[in-house]
């Protein structure tokens, strides 16, 4: 019996006790959510078509509103003869704007991709 009675004793000794804990804040360290970068700013680009002075067409690039790239001529080809066509020299500065939106910084056309255009005569 005085087991018993000192078991239960000991029991709510230990059922009466609360474990607390603290935490030290230190008021200098304040936690933040990461700093969100911003998104990178989406390129544009225009394509404008120009007729050079032997009445052949060339294009321009413009990237975000300042003069990128200006082709009087066939690109690749030897000569100093612009395109037959306004549609053809708009077909292939689209196509240079391709090669830039997928990462070409300084994209070239060789003759074999101005064939399969159908942009030379």
């Amino acid at each position: 019996m005085k087991f018993t009675l000192l078991a239960l004793f000991a029991l709510s000794i230990f059922a009466c006790t609360e474990t607390e804990t603290t935490e030290t804040i230190n008021p200098l360290v304040v936690e933040t959510e990461p700093a969100q970068e911003a998104p990178p700013k989406k390129t544009e680009y225009t394509v404008a078509t120009f007729q050079n002075e032997t009445k052949d067409w060339g294009y321009e690039i413009i990237v975000d509103g300042k003069l990128f790239i200006h082709q009087a001529h066939i690109p690749a080809q030897q000569g100093i003869k612009g395109f037959s066509t306004e549609e053809k020299a708009l077909k292939t500065g689209n196509f240079m704007v391709y090669k830039l939106n997928m990462g070409m910084d300084m994209p070239t056309v060789n003759l074999a991709e101005l064939d399969s255009l159908k942009v030379l005569d």
